[in-house]
């Protein structure tokens, strides 16, 4: 009712701070209402510097602190919000935050000490609060005071945010974080952990031996890969080092790659070397992600750029054990680079036994691909004369294989229509 007419309850909200015997629930509900409704944020924000002052229990203390979130967001934030905030973040009285072990970051924003400190995060916008903001945050991971998982993995997951106060400061908070080695503090810090590198990587030591520590970790810890892909980095031991600890190193590096291997319309060279390199890691079986980077990355105007890596790929198991997506790029392509395409099919990897539990070979992918080649190579026939007796001998070869076989008819009904 309230968050349907906002201006008609706001005032009536106020009176009830003035009522004795009044539910602190309905003064916390009726504010959460207009803050759904986006009410004026200066009467919001006067009601809640009100809402602090009560004597809340630890419910309605974690309700303002979610109803402060909108004075930050909407720059409402003054002397007395701001104490508030750190009062509940120094409190002794709000230790019970381990609610659900294995999800610290819902307990930290769902908890109101972590929610106090999250909004203390947010605080940016004000410079002349940093002091208090960073001395807050130092003191809560102090180990003198028993900081819980919770905090600890909630400060480390945010932490970034203080670098907009002090990235200095903020690098030896996430030092004493490190130093804690709590697993659980540690899966938090790959985002922090890549602006540091960035910006500290020589004084990062520490922390890439710990993460080496932690096979759980390494299909996420991204910064390997990063500096070297990164010019101003540019550290190419750390990246080799990385690159030889086993198949979530080597899924890390390939999405590190795609991530960064077309930016502006430019394939970025070094993200093609990480991933010829994954290429070579035959032993693993990393076909679906190379599949799935195809899928998601590759394009037509690119294909230049990229022959070099496909010419590589496509003679491998890893494109064998999963070709679709491949395939059906090339066929987008084989219109403009007919010639290009049909090199690459010759140096298809086709297995003579297709295991269809195992192969990706259950369409006609590879014969609409050949007749595509064709049909583009016969509108020059005299330019494309060895090419066209080229795609036919692969197409005989294609035939020869039972599993394919059976979708010739259909292929080319696709083709020709």
């Amino acid at each position: 009712v309230v968050e349907r007419r906002p201006e008609h309850f706001c005032n009536f909200i106020g009176q009830l701070f003035n009522e004795k015997g009044i539910s602190y629930r309905y003064i916390s509900h009726g504010i959460s209402a207009l803050i759904k409704a986006k009410y004026d944020p200066k009467e919001v924000a006067n009601l809640v510097r009100r809402e602090i002052k009560l004597s809340l229990n630890r419910e309605f203390t974690l309700y303002v602190t979610w109803h402060i979130k909108y004075l930050i967001d909407t720059k409402q934030v003054t002397e007395d919000i701001k104490d508030f905030l750190i009062g509940i973040a120094k409190s002794e009285g709000y230790r019970d935050d381990l609610l659900n072990p294995n999800h610290p970051i819902s307990d930290f924003i769902n908890t109101p000490r972590g929610s106090a400190i999250y909004n203390l995060f947010y605080l940016f916008d004000y410079p002349n609060y940093k002091e208090d903001v960073l001395s807050t945050i130092e003191f809560a991971i102090d180990p003198q005071n028993n900081p819980s998982t919770t905090i600890l993995a909630g400060v480390m997951f945010h932490l970034a945010y203080l670098n907009h106060f002090d990235i200095e400061r903020s690098f030896v908070i996430f030092k004493k974080l490190i130093a804690q080695k709590d697993s659980r503090v540690l899966e938090c810090s790959i985002n922090p952990a890549q602006y540091f590198n960035n910006k500290f990587h020589d004084r990062m030591g520490f922390y890439f031996e710990e993460m080496l520590l932690h096979e759980e970790l390494y299909d996420k810890c991204y910064f390997f890969v990063n500096s070297w892909l990164f010019d101003h980095i540019n550290d190419f031991k750390m990246y080799d080092r990385f690159m030889g600890l086993g198949q979530k190193a080597i899924e890390c590096a390939i999405e590190v790659a795609e991530s960064f291997l077309i930016k502006d319309d430019i394939v970025d060279q070094r993200s093609v070397q990480v991933l010829e390199r994954c290429l070579s890691h035959s032993e693993f079986d990393l076909s679906h992600e190379f599949s799935g980077l195809v899928l998601r990355v590759f394009k037509i105007e690119n294909f230049g750029e990229l022959y070099s890596f496909m010419e590589k790929y496509i003679a491998t198991d890893q494109f064998s054990n999963d070709p679709r997506y491949l395939l059906e790029f090339l066929t987008e392509c084989s219109s403009l680079y007919p010639k290009e395409c049909l090199d690459l099919l010759v140096k298809m990897n086709i297995p003579e036994q297709v295991d269809m539990s195992k192969k990706a070979y259950f369409g006609d992918e590879p014969l609409v691909l050949v007749l595509a080649i064709y049909s583009r190579l016969r509108l020059e026939p005299f330019k494309y004369r060895e090419e066209q007796k080229t795609a036919l001998d692969c197409f005989d070869k294609l035939l020869g294989i039972p599993s394919i076989r059976y979708k010739a008819l259909e292929a080319m009904e696709k083709v020709l229509n």
